[in-house]
């Protein structure tokens, strides 16, 4: 007690305890922040490379999404041509059987292509590449019953091209190539796309009076 009341001795003391305090203080922050430095070299925090990683696997999976849907697209088409394919037979079938002679136009009134109904009725082997005036040329009389009809076949071509005017129920004394004679039903239209743009022209030919010869 005698010490401690002792003010010389008080003051050579409180200096020493308060540096071995500050020592002690120190020493442990020194050591704290040791441990916060090897913890953060430690740590898995390559941020750069997990944002680099989410980078490419949303690269992936676009690319992924996009094969998907060209291979649809893809399988979509080769459906859609298959079935193109199949109404073109099944057209080809009806065209090849039908009694009715079908004769396609372009637009230059050159027929492109004709049935066997069409061949047998108009007496020809082939008619790809005939105009109109020279396919039709053994009508005698064109005629129809409510007067509309044009003075010749070719008229009625030409304005279904140009006006995409439609006539039906025509009526022709026609004589084939061979010299038989026949009374022909006729109806020509246009052919039309989605966009009312002109193909060419479909003429319709039936024999009314059966085959006779002159």
């Amino acid at each position: 007690m005698k010490l401690l009341a002792n003010p010389v001795l008080v003051r050579m003391v409180l200096p020493l305890v308060f540096a071995a305090s500050m020592f002690i203080v120190g020493v442990w922050f020194v050591r704290r922040l040791r441990k916060e430095m090897v913890a953060d070299l430690n740590a898995p925090t390559p941020r750069v490379e997990n944002a680099a990683a989410f980078a490419v696997a949303t690269l992936q999976s676009v690319i992924r999404q996009l094969k998907d849907k060209e291979e649809d697209l893809l399988r979509q088409r080769q459906a859609a041509q298959e079935r193109a394919a199949a109404t073109q037979s099944i057209a080809a079938a009806v065209l090849t059987n039908l009694e009715t002679g079908v004769v396609v136009f372009n637009t230059a009134g050159l027929a492109q292509q004709a049935n066997p109904a069409a061949r047998e009725i108009l007496g020809y082997a082939t008619v790809s590449g005939m105009h109109a005036r020279d396919l039709f040329r053994g009508i005698a009389a064109l005629r129809s019953g409510d007067g509309t009809a044009p003075g010749a076949i070719e008229e009625a071509m030409e304005r279904a091209l140009r006006d995409a005017s439609v006539f039906r129920g025509l009526e022709a004394e026609y004589a084939t190539p061979a010299g038989q004679r026949r009374k022909l039903a006729i109806t020509i239209a246009p052919a039309l796309g989605a966009a009312g743009e002109c193909y060419g022209a479909v003429c319709l030919v039936c024999d009314r009076s059966g085959a006779s010869t002159n």
